[in-house]
């Protein structure tokens, strides 16, 4: 029998990430956030520029990327192409400092054709 390994994984949708930041900045919780993110082995924050950013939360995620260069692996899924991300940050040295880090480990996958939410649709239609 072989062993198998499990892999801690945390899934954040961007939008909702920003929103827990707020939240736990009210809260006075940052720090508790901030650990628990580093946590996982793996982080994904999906559906990346979607969603409004504000200074607070956009620092924040510079923290988050920068630590995650040393703790552990950051997944970032976007349909936004990566040249229109810059523009989504408000202050243009958090964007450049965020993108720098994020470029200089990335592995990048640029996935082509239908969703696969559109293909399932079409095959559960006519299945019907």
């Amino acid at each position: 029998m072989s062993a198998k390994t499990v892999i801690p994984v945390l899934l954040f949708r961007a939008s909702e990430l920003y929103r827990n930041i707020r939240d736990r900045a009210h809260e006075g919780a940052l720090p508790k956030l901030k650990l628990a993110l580093a946590r996982p082995s793996l982080l994904v924050l999906d559906d990346f520029r979607i969603g409004e950013i504000d200074p607070l939360s956009s620092q924040f995620v510079l923290e988050l990327v920068d630590g995650r260069m040393r703790t552990g692996s950051l997944l970032i899924r976007s349909q936004y192409p990566t040249e229109k991300w810059h523009a989504f940050f408000p202050d243009p040295t958090v964007a450049d400092a965020v993108l720098d880090r994020i470029v200089h480990k990335a592995h990048r996958v640029n996935l082509k054709g239908e969703s696969m939410r559109k293909v399932m649709a079409k095959k559960m239609f006519q299945a019907v």
